[in-house]
């Protein structure tokens, strides 16, 4: 993600991986679920290109049990990606974006 890259992305993804969004009501998120590898790898780099690489940084942690992406912009979280394997563990079949503030309040990384 952090490279913007959406090719090198995809390689990281099942073919049909599902990314799901949370954004509420104060922030951009998809309405419906994205499909397929190369739809999930152009969102992914999207959602880093608006803000300076020097901005944003990324945190990999466990949360509820499951590896996840901690994004963080300006040393406030921006994002949780949570990320679900698929049955070989080789590539990643199912991503829960979380970008609703509310939720995202009690967020700590370190």
């Amino acid at each position: 993600m952090a490279t913007g890259q959406p090719k090198d992305l995809a390689q990281l993804l099942h073919d049909h991986v599902v990314l799901v969004t949370d954004g509420g009501a104060n922030v951009r998120a998809a309405r419906q679920p994205i499909l397929g590898a190369t739809r999930v790898a152009r969102f992914l780099a999207g959602v880093v290109k608006n803000a300076p690489p020097e901005k944003v940084k990324l945190d990999y942690v466990t949360a509820n049990g499951q590896l996840s992406l901690h994004i963080a912009v300006d040393g406030q979280t921006s994002s949780l990606f949570t990320l679900e394997p698929d049955v070989t563990g080789a590539k990643v079949s199912r991503i829960f974006v979380l970008r609703n503030p509310d939720k995202l309040r009690n967020v700590t990384v370190g």
